[in-house]
């Protein structure tokens, strides 16, 4: 591996849309995606999402900026939403 184009993939999943950013070993931003998510608000002061989806998301935006990666990432940065729970199996 070359330590100066080592990269770090960071993912912001949030409430409207998941992010994924590619940061190469210079803290250049080399790749960037985004999608969007739904919600839903059944009754009032209830919001809901699809667990899925959210995976998915997520799925979508790391392979997204990762096909763009010359090597694999040396680190992985997350951040989600807050006050939230989702379990996979």
């Amino acid at each position: 591996m070359n330590p100066a184009g080592a990269s770090i993939l960071a993912i912001d999943q949030g409430t409207t849309n998941t992010k994924a950013i590619l940061v190469d070993g210079a803290g250049q931003v080399r790749a960037r995606a985004s999608t969007a998510l739904s919600v839903s608000y059944p009754r009032p002061s209830w919001v809901e999402q699809d667990a899925a989806a959210i995976w998915q998301s997520v799925v979508q935006c790391a392979a997204e900026v990762l096909s763009t990666a010359p090597e694999t990432p040396v680190a992985l940065g997350i951040s989600n939403q807050r006050e939230s729970v989702v379990l996979w199996e």
